[in-house]
C-alpha cells in the first residue's frame, strides 16, 4: 500500500493538512507528501477535489482518494 498526501505549498497554514499527517503518524502509516500544484493540482482537479489536503491510497490495484481530514478512512488504513 501506498499513501501520498497532497498538502498546499507554504502560506497560510492547512489545518486539514496537518491533522492528516499527524493521524498517519500516530497510528504508523507511512506516507510521503506531495505539492498541490502544477501537474499535481489538475490530477487533484480531475479526480474531482478541490480542497487540501488529498489523500490517494493505491492497494492491491485499486486507487483510492479524499480531500480533507478523515479520521475515518485513516483509520481504515492499518
Amino acid at each position: 500500500m501506498t499513501v501520498t498526501v497532497y498538502v498546499k505549498p507554504p502560506g497560510p497554514p492547512c489545518v486539514q493538512c496537518d491533522m492528516t499527517k499527524k493521524a498517519l503518524d500516530r497510528q504508523g502509516t507511512p506516507y510521503t507528501t506531495a505539492l498541490l500544484t502544477g501537474a499535481n493540482l489538475e490530477a487533484a482537479k480531475a479526480l474531482g477535489h478541490m480542497s487540501a489536503p488529498v489523500v490517494v491510497v493505491e492497494r492491491g490495484g485499486q486507487v483510492e482518494s479524499w480531500s480533507g481530514f478523515d479520521p475515518t478512512r485513516i483509520k481504515g488504513l492499518v
